[in-house]
């Protein structure tokens, strides 16, 4: 009789650990199952958050290695974490976004055209190849190049690229664009001849070459003689990306 009870006691206490077991989140778990890889052990009781556990790595290499060690069990997580990391300005692995186990994911996350800009904007180079690993997993964005191919289905859509302010336009209370690349993989942009009309408040309009996330408004049709040169014209309402020094 006392072993049937002692069985039933311990299949009673396993059944109720099953049922509370709780899933990864911030805190003591998390940490301690990366206390083999992170910088600095935990010294506080509070709980650790997507921020705190991004400063603890010092390239964006760990912080990516580590939130694929996590993103096999909770790719949600893996997710706040590399937002925390691309938050940080210094993170430049698109494959987070566009070759990673959960990259299906980013597509429903709200800020995942501003966390692919900032990324783009931290490797500073390949931009029309960036925005594409962006776009292929499902993230709303497009470059100069689409918004020209297709004009009618330019309103409301996410633009990213890299320009700065137009020295040449003439009406100095407007604010506009000139789109710049890299010149044969040199570090030296010139400007491709296309202009962008934008929305700035004074203090985020980019000083030098920015990567810029802009929602278009409309397109031209028709070329815009301007300056001498045919250029045609994007309206947006605009925010900006401060570009890094470009890495390709």
């Amino acid at each position: 009789m006392r072993r049937r009870c002692l069985f039933a006691f311990v299949l009673a206490v396993f059944a109720l650990g099953c049922a509370t077991e709780r899933p990864v989140t911030w805190g003591e778990e998390t940490a301690a199952e990366a206390s083999n890889v992170v910088a600095t052990p935990r010294t506080s009781a509070a709980p650790v958050t997507a921020e705190d556990y991004a400063a603890r790595f010092t390239t964006d290499g760990e912080c990516d290695s580590e939130a694929r060690r996590i993103g096999i069990r909770a790719p949600e997580l893996a997710i706040k974490l590399v937002r925390a990391c691309v938050a940080r300005g210094d993170f430049k692995r698109m494959a987070a976004i566009a070759d990673a186990p959960w990259s299906a994911l980013w597509a429903r996350e709200k800020d995942a055209a501003e966390i692919c800009a900032r990324v783009v904007a931290a490797r500073a180079g390949d931009v029309e190849n960036d925005v594409k690993s962006c776009a292929s997993v499902g993230i709303p964005v497009a470059t100069l190049d689409d918004l020209f191919a297709q004009p009618d289905k330019a309103r409301g859509r996410l633009t990213i690229f890299r320009g700065r302010i137009d020295p040449d336009l003439k009406d100095k209370s407007r604010v506009r664009l000139v789109e710049t690349a890299l010149e044969s993989g040199v570090l030296e942009t010139v400007p491709t001849g296309r202009r962008v009309a934008a929305i700035f408040g004074t203090n985020r309009r980019p000083a030098t070459d920015a990567i810029l996330l802009v929602t278009a408004i409309s397109v031209s049709d028709d070329k815009v003689a301007d300056d001498g040169e045919f250029v045609a014209t994007v309206d947006v309402q605009s925010t900006f990306v401060p570009a890094a020094a470009p890495t390709f």
